[in-house]
């Protein structure tokens, strides 16, 4: 730690609304403006459409997530100046792929809206069976054998503008009246698709969450800064001193401001 006392490292710390913590996200699927009818956002409309069941299990179940990294391509001219060497320039921003994963649920709601987002890319879509309660063996015998599928079926891939995305990742943090209250940062991703779907392991033993995990290109991405500094978090709040109803003084300790105590609503 830089040269102070811990009263003023606290004191800097709960100005600045606390430390963050990298287990609070928000992710959203959004269809692009330019989406064309009929496109994806049609076809994952249960996934991505606000108040849809399947649209809550995609965002609450999304326990893997990254803030994009930024990066930059450069170039070096020689000889800019007498007796100098190689400067670097910038020339050109660099997006580069973005992974996220997710817990799945008995219906492996997650992994069906991946797959069927990369089926359409290449104009294919799952066959849905019958919304009938199937025992494992009635169900392989809805399933066809491999010669009754058709092996010269062609395969006619998408239009970008019809099944890209766009995603907003939003960094949350605690708040006295929500766990995701103060939103600090927001990444506004534009065009993504899926170009691969990690395979999902399953293997007998202790009884584990399934999960899948998909890496995803996108064109660039805008970013959104939020001051959260005047929204302080339960956690910052008692740490300053100040109880909930406002009153009673509180003991500053570290549990307090990194969020450990058990005062954190």
């Amino acid at each position: 730690m830089a040269a102070g006392s811990i009263d003023i490292f606290l004191q800097t710390i709960a100005g600045a609304g606390g430390m963050s913590f990298s287990n609070n996200w928000d992710i959203e699927f959004r269809v692009p403006n330019a989406a064309t009818n009929g496109g994806i956002g049609q076809v994952l409309n249960n996934y991505i459409t606000k108040g849809q069941k399947d649209e809550q299990i995609i965002r609450l179940l999304c326990d893997e997530a990254q803030l994009p990294n930024v990066n930059t391509a450069t170039g070096n001219i020689n000889g800019r100046y007498l007796g100098s060497g190689s400067v670097n320039y910038a020339h050109t921003r660099v997006y580069s792929d973005l992974q996220l994963g997710w817990m799945c649920d008995a219906d492996m709601t997650p992994l069906k809206f991946l797959t069927e987002w990369n089926d359409f890319i290449f104009g294919s879509a799952p066959e849905k069976l019958s919304n009938e309660k199937y025992e494992l063996t009635k169900m392989k015998g809805k399933i066809p054998s491999g010669r009754n599928i058709g092996k010269n079926r062609p395969v006619r891939v998408k239009f970008p503008e019809d099944y890209m995305l766009d995603v907003l990742i939003t960094k949350t943090e605690i708040s006295p009246n929500a766990p995701n209250g103060r939103p600090p940062i927001a990444y506004y991703i534009e065009q993504a698709f899926p170009y691969a779907i990690d395979a999902v392991p399953l293997s007998y033993g202790a009884s584990q969450i399934t999960k899948v995990t998909a890496s995803f290109y996108y064109a660039r991405h805008h970013t959104y800064f939020i001051n959260t500094k005047n929204e302080p978090s339960a956690s910052v709040r008692n740490a300053r001193g100040v109880t909930p109803d406002g009153g009673t003084e509180l003991g500053v300790g570290a549990n307090d401001l990194f969020g450990t105590s058990s005062n954190i609503g």
